[in-house]
């Protein structure tokens, strides 16, 4: 049995299909909140926020299985260097960031705005995991 196979049988697809109930429930409130009776619209435009949400949607299904597919000992051995990373990745937002509703925390990629202090969340969560576990 190859290691994907292994991978996909542990998987608990009660709790993957809660994920996704709960992320359509999301996806149309968000439609629902932007709904104008006058101007009808597909869920799936992309002029509307549930159009765009949906983009960021498929990016995390996609970030989901690339995660689950990588070796989970590649995050024991690198759990520093992201952490690293991120804490670079906040220091470049003081220096080149956007401000946005006051605050400077946020990088401006064309169309995308990302803020790197929600990324930084998780390679915290991953550092302190790998310090108690040593």
């Amino acid at each position: 049995m190859s290691r994907q196979d292994s991978i996909w049988n542990r998987v608990d697809w009660l709790l993957i299909a809660l994920f996704f109930v709960l992320v359509i429930f999301g996806w149309l409130n968000i439609y629902a909140v932007g709904y104008d009776a006058e101007q009808v619209q597909s869920i799936f435009s992309f002029d509307l926020n549930s159009g765009k949400q949906l983009i960021w949607i498929a990016g995390s299904v996609v970030l989901i299985i690339v995660i689950m597919i990588i070796d989970f000992r590649f995050f024991d051995s690198f759990a520093y260097y992201i952490y690293a990373g991120f804490i670079f990745m906040l220091i470049l937002v003081l220096l080149f960031g956007t401000e946005i509703a006051g605050n400077k925390s946020w990088f401006v990629l064309g169309p995308m705005r990302l803020q790197p202090s929600e990324f930084t969340k998780f390679a915290t969560a991953l550092a302190v995991a790998k310090f108690f576990s040593t």
